[in-house]
């Protein structure tokens, strides 16, 4: 998915960017994942960027401390882990479990701050 769909995307958005202002630098940040090509030289993934002058600033793979999404996954992550196994133990006696994830972003974010 990467190769196929984002570096062409972002080769494309750079291209345009390029010709409206040559004197901006322009970056590609990434996690350091093996899929962005950043494990071996030559791989599709490298050679695309290669050749198309793309900078990269890498930063440490599921990196959570730098990346605000990971972190969240993190917490996604945790929080799964903990209905897996402990279900709803951690409820006091006497309150009602609330009902699953209803599909809205609020409701989400409810879920998200408890």
């Amino acid at each position: 998915y990467y190769t196929k769909h984002l570096i062409p995307l972002y080769i494309e958005v750079l291209s345009k960017a390029r010709m409206k202002s040559s004197l901006l630098s322009w970056f590609l940040q990434e996690d350091n994942d093996s899929s962005h090509g950043t494990m071996s030289n030559w791989n599709v993934a490298f050679k695309a960027k290669i050749k198309n002058w793309i900078c990269t600033i890498s930063y440490p793979t599921h990196s959570s401390n730098f990346n605000l999404i990971e972190g969240l996954w993190d917490i996604l992550l945790q929080r799964v882990k903990q209905q897996i196994l402990y279900g709803n133990a951690r409820l006091e006696l006497g309150v009602v479990p609330e009902k699953e994830w209803d599909g809205t972003k609020q409701h989400l974010k409810k879920i998200l701050q408890e």
